[in-house]
């Protein structure tokens, strides 16, 4: 058994370093990402979004100084049914879902978002997204969660085969000692990356509102959201921990601050 979880967590190590390694030859990594894009194509759509729309996408990348290539793609159902009528997101096509074969940003939109927010709420939303895409953000998140959990999996075994023959303890307390370990690993790794994206999320607010002064935009969009998509005001479940945005009196005190620094004289906003 410890040969084996050795073998599958070097295994998956090497198997990403290929992976990661091939991606840097020009020819293979183009091969490597018009692969990629085409897979994620057949999931979540392969239109063009209307010319008009995304020339307003591209519009705001350039105001945004953004000058790398984003494929932009329409929603289709099964992206919408994900993630709403009226929403955009960033993907980075991934083998498996895990491994990362494409440093290509992927922009998906939603032209029902065109049709229903007003041009202000657009700039900061399409704004928020194209800071994902900039800065990669969890790019290779997945895989780094996976290698650890792996390393604590193989560490529990390791404690639960040598514990009892270091220390005389049976292998009931020593498994219920291995579980509570591991459990208290595993949810505290959970904990860390949920605030990891809390964190990317409030990086991306705050670089959309201030390259594009989409203040305005923002607190429509913050109403939007608790009065019609029913988002509650506070993170209250779990304290806040398990969520993956920070909630919406969070974020906006945030442009509240970031707002006043742009503008001394301004002391409150709607």
């Amino acid at each position: 058994m410890k040969k084996l979880v050795f073998k599958i967590v070097l295994g998956l190590a090497v198997l990403a370093s290929v992976i990661f390694g091939l991606s840097q030859v020009k020819c293979v990594r183009n091969y490597l990402d018009n692969y990629a894009v085409k897979q994620v194509e057949e999931f979540l759509g392969s239109k063009p979004l209307k010319p008009e729309y995304e020339a307003i996408v591209v519009a705001l990348a350039q105001e945004m100084g953004i000058t790398e290539h984003i494929v932009i793609r329409k929603m289709n159902a099964t992206a919408m049914q994900m993630l709403g009528y009226h929403n955009a997101f960033v993907i980075f096509p991934k083998f498996a879902g895990i491994i990362p074969i494409s440093s290509q940003p992927m922009l998906y939109v939603s032209e029902g978002m065109f049709e229903d927010l007003t041009y202000p709420e657009q700039r900061f939303l399409i704004g928020h997204e194209l800071i994902h895409a900039r800065d990669r953000h969890l790019l290779f998140a997945d895989i780094v969660l996976i290698m650890i959990i792996l390393l604590l999996l193989g560490l529990a075994y390791l404690v639960f085969v040598y514990l009892p023959k270091c220390y005389q303890i049976s292998q009931l307390v020593t498994g219920l000692l291995v579980a509570s370990l591991l459990a208290i690993s595993l949810g505290g790794e959970y904990l860390g990356f949920m605030f990891y994206r809390r964190h990317i999320e409030q990086i991306a607010d705050t670089d959309s509102l201030k390259l594009l002064n989409s203040y305005e935009g923002f607190f429509s969009l913050n109403k939007r959201w608790q009065k019609e998509f029913c988002i509650p005001k506070h993170n209250v479940k779990f304290f806040g921990l398990l969520a993956d945005h920070p909630s919406c009196h969070e974020r906006e005190q945030l442009c509240l601050e970031l707002q006043k620094q742009s503008d001394p004289s301004i002391h409150s906003t709607t």
